[in-house]
């Protein structure tokens, strides 16, 4: 169900945000953390879906992900490329500083 809604974000998505951060802090093969990088990536690109009452939903939703950036900049260390790829896709949705994103990886590159 989570970011099942091609239309919009729902109540789930809410909820399912701090979990899907949390399941980043446990050690897990990388396929498994691009999957979660991309599900965390939907659910913040949303807006809330047609039917749902809340309408800020979308905006819960990235506040939601901005309290565990941090998890997210420690996805861009990442020396594996597709692994990193796909936490850059976050960060740039969620920053409120953007430069931040190019700075950080730029400093990584190094």
């Amino acid at each position: 169900m989570l970011a099942a809604y091609a239309e919009g974000t729902s109540v789930v998505d809410l909820a399912a945000v701090p979990v899907l951060l949390s399941a980043l802090l446990d050690e897990s093969p990388s396929p498994v953390r691009i999957r979660i990088l991309e599900l965390l990536f939907q659910i913040v690109s949303g807006e809330a879906h047609p039917d749902e009452d809340n309408k800020q939903l979308g905006d819960k939703c990235r506040q939601r992900g901005r309290e565990g950036l941090w998890v997210l900049y420690r996805e861009l260390s990442c020396s594996l490329k597709g692994q990193r790829e796909a936490a850059v896709d976050v960060p740039e949705v969620l920053e409120t500083d953007r430069r931040r994103v190019t700075d950080y990886m730029d400093a990584v590159a190094k």
